[in-house]
């Protein structure tokens, strides 16, 4: 099964950290090919809502959250996601992810 591989960038200020994979807004795994083709998630032209990892930036946040690293889902502009096409649903590497920053 293919699956859509979803990697944040820095064109422009993106809500999660730069260099993060992203995932299924439901579940830690990568959105699938055909669900990625028939929309899911997709808000907007522009916009995807995922889960990923973040720093609390905003004043009211970091009073609420601190300023440790979590897990968040909100919407993503595609000007900030590198896309590719993986065979592997990243279950494991999501994993891996978490384990690293929270």
């Amino acid at each position: 099964m293919k699956y859509v591989k979803l990697t944040v960038t820095n064109d422009n200020e993106p809500w999660f950290e730069v260099g993060t994979e992203l995932w299924d807004y439901n579940e830690y795994r990568r959105i699938t090919l055909e669900e990625f083709d028939n929309g899911k998630g997709k808000i907007s032209v522009n916009h995807i809502i995922v889960s990923g990892i973040r720093k609390p930036k905003l004043e009211n946040e970091i009073k609420i959250f601190g300023d440790k690293y979590r897990i968040d889902g909100e919407l993503e502009n595609f000007d900030n996601i590198n896309i590719e096409i993986t065979e592997g649903d990243g279950v494991e590497e999501i994993k891996k992810l978490i384990e690293k920053y929270i």
